[in-house]
C-alpha cells in the first residue's frame, strides 16, 4: 500500500542564534534527501556570505558522501568558516575522510554559537 504522506527523510530548519544562523538538519542525509539541505544552506549564503552559518548535525542518523560534498562546497562559498555540530553517525564519515578538518567542529550548539573571540586581544604587548 502506498503512503500518501511519506515521512520525508530529511527536515530542515533554520533560526537565528545571537549572530550566527543556525540550519539544524534531521534524519538522513543522502542523494535523495540532500537538496533540502543545500537548499537551505545556499539561500542564507545568498542572503548574506558574511553570516557565521552553524550546521547543527546532532539528531542526523545517517550523512552519505554526497552530504559531505554538499557541506564542503558550502564551506568554499561561507566567508566565515562552516561550523558543524555532529552526532556519532555524522561525525565518523566526516573524520574518515578527513573531512573534519576543514570545518570548526563543536561538540554543542552553545559552543558552536559563541561569539568569534577577537584574538588580537589576547597577544601580550611587549
Amino acid at each position: 500500500m502506498h503512503d500518501p504522506n511519506p515521512t520525508p527523510l530529511l527536515t530542515v530548519h533554520t533560526h537565528n542564534v545571537g549572530d550566527a544562523m543556525v540550519v539544524t538538519a534531521t534524519g538522513e542525509i543522502d542523494l535523495n534527501s540532500v537538496p533540502v539541505l543545500e537548499r537551505a544552506l545556499r539561500d542564507i549564503l545568498i542572503k548574506d556570505p558574511e553570516t557565521v552559518v552553524v550546521v547543527d548535525l546532532s539528531t542526523v542518523s545517517f550523512l552519505g558522501s554526497t552530504g559531505i560534498a554538499v557541506l564542503l562546497t558550502v564551506a568554499q562559498s561561507c566567508r566565515q568558516p562552516l561550523r558543524l555540530v555532529p552526532s556519532y553517525p555524522a561525525r565518523r564519515p566526516l573524520e574518515v575522510t578527513g573531512a573534519a578538518e576543514l570545518f570548526i567542529m563543536c561538540d554543542n550548539l552553545d559552543t558552536a554559537t559563541e561569539p568569534v573571540k577577537n584574538r588580537a586581544s589576547t597577544i601580550p604587548e611587549p
